[in-house]
């Protein structure tokens, strides 16, 4: 069957004296081979009804061949074979010791050639662990290198990205390896160098790579993933159209700037108001992801205060707490948690962004996760704020609402107490009456939990401004 193969194919009427499909691609212009080996291989294939086997014995003695045109028959026949959706014979092909014959013939082909070895190999790291297991028995990601060395295909390059994503998402070895194997700088140099000719599709496929690099905990080494910051924020701040691509980009963008340490060139200015609008988005996804990163800017050393208290972040993130998505109530109040600490300047847009009513309204009706994340912001400010700050939080029952949520099990009851600590620091002008009633608090607190040393330290400062008041009094 496989001798009458070449007798079946259909041949354009304007090439109707080949009598052979190597003939047939040998005639053609490399604009046409292009446009037609898919089709005309499909052809064959059907019409001689092979099957799988003999598919692939025919492919491997076309590989096998000196003549180009046949090799890259050969290999198209295997990438098609390898792309089916279900049944994929893997373990023939391997049996068939095709893939290192390709691989050794990559140096002496063309791009077109190249392309198909790699997307055979990106159909394997498709398969299962066995199959990517088998790519590196055969050394065969050393490739990768070779091509980030020699070439300056788009395509070539954005059929790597595919290999290497598919690997990372194996499980965090994958990963491991793979980054170990690979040059990342080469690969950021050649992301710099095409960023302006890349289509919409290759970022599509680089930030889906991107994002399975550093998807799987636990992450990989900081050094490394952190060289991706400058083309991510390209991406993000260009706005691709395809919504996955930027929920890809803005969630790696999240996950390393979480990891690292040293924010110095991750946010500038332009960077900060692109994400700020990217609050405002669409896609629930992406608005998770832009408060993630808001988060992680806003527990570096180095922020801009200015950005943070004009911009307008602080009404976005209300309305975060003000809407019905638990997610984004939980990264909206962390990031609360984080901003105030830049001063007690921010106080004025708690106030006026109507933060305390939304804080009161969560301990009534939010989760206790939720309410934890609460929690926090009021217990950091209590370190930046002043007299007249503090006085107000006391006299407006926001320390009485948290004291009596001691109990919420996801809360260190002593965040709360150095929170207290803190704000009654400022109480020597509170009337009697106030004091009494968080006497009271706390002494069915230390009933509730037991001894605990911040907890006595606030009662005794309770006590001496009682007794302070008892004696002016007199």
């Amino acid at each position: 069957m496989i001798q009458d193969l070449e007798k079946l194919i259909e041949i354009p009427e304007s090439l109707n004296t080949v009598e052979s499909v190597t003939e047939l691609f040998s005639t053609l212009s490399v604009k046409k081979f292009q446009l037609y080996p898919d089709s005309l291989i499909q052809t064959e294939l059907q019409r001689a009804n092979l099957t799988e086997d003999d598919s692939i014995k025919y492919a491997a003695t076309l590989i096998n061949s000196s003549i180009s045109t046949q090799q890259m028959t050969g290999a198209v026949i295997i990438r098609r074979l390898l792309s089916k959706e279900t049944g994929v014979p893997f373990q023939k092909v391997i049996q068939a010791n095709i893939l290192p014959t390709l691989i050794q013939l990559i140096p002496f082909s063309d791009e077109q050639f190249s392309c198909e070895v790699l997307w055979i190999i990106s159909n394997f790291t498709a398969g299962d662990k066995n199959c990517v297991d088998y790519l590196f028995s055969q050394r065969s990601l050393e490739l990768f290198n070779f091509f980030l060395e020699k070439s300056s295909s788009i395509r070539i390059f954005e059929q790597m990205m595919w290999a290497v994503g598919n690997i990372a998402g194996e499980g965090p070895a994958y990963r491991d390896e793979i980054l170990y194997q690979i040059n990342i700088q080469k690969i950021i140099y050649f992301l710099n160098t095409f960023e302006n000719d890349f289509s919409e599709r290759n970022i599509k496929t680089i930030a889906w790579c991107i994002y399975n690099l550093i998807a799987t905990k636990p992450l990989p080494d900081s050094n490394k993933i952190s060289l991706f910051l400058p083309f991510l924020q390209k991406i993000i701040i260009k706005h691709p159209r395809d919504e996955e691509t930027l929920a890809d980009a803005m969630n790696s963008y999240a996950v390393i700037t979480d990891k690292i340490f040293d924010f110095e060139n991750c946010f500038n200015s332009q960077f900060l108001y692109e994400i700020l609008s990217l609050l405002d988005h669409s896609n629930t996804k992406i608005t998770l992801f832009s408060l993630r990163t808001i988060g992680n800017y806003s527990t570096g050393e180095k922020i801009d205060r200015n950005f943070i208290l004009t911009s307008g972040l602080f009404p976005k993130l209300i309305q975060f707490i003000d809407s019905d998505n638990k997610a984004a109530k939980r990264e909206a109040y962390w990031v609360l948690s984080n901003l105030v600490l830049v001063g007690n300047s921010c106080f004025s847009q708690l106030i006026s962004s109507l933060f305390f009513e939304k804080f009161k309204n969560t301990f009534e009706f939010d989760s206790d996760e939720v309410i934890k994340e609460a929690i926090w912001v009021v217990c950091n400010f209590s370190t930046v704020c002043n007299f007249e700050q503090a006085k107000w939080i006391i006299e407006n029952g926001i320390l009485e609402i948290i004291l009596r949520k001691l109990l919420i099990g996801s809360v260190n009851v002593n965040v709360i107490f150095e929170g207290v600590l803190n704000y009654f620091k400022f109480v020597q002008q509170m009337d009697t009456k106030e004091i009494l009633k968080y006497s009271e608090i706390l002494e069915n607190a230390k009933i509730q939990i037991g001894n605990n040393k911040i907890l006595e330290s606030i009662l005794q400062r309770l006590r001496d401004i009682d007794i302070s008041n008892d004696i002016s009094m007199t």
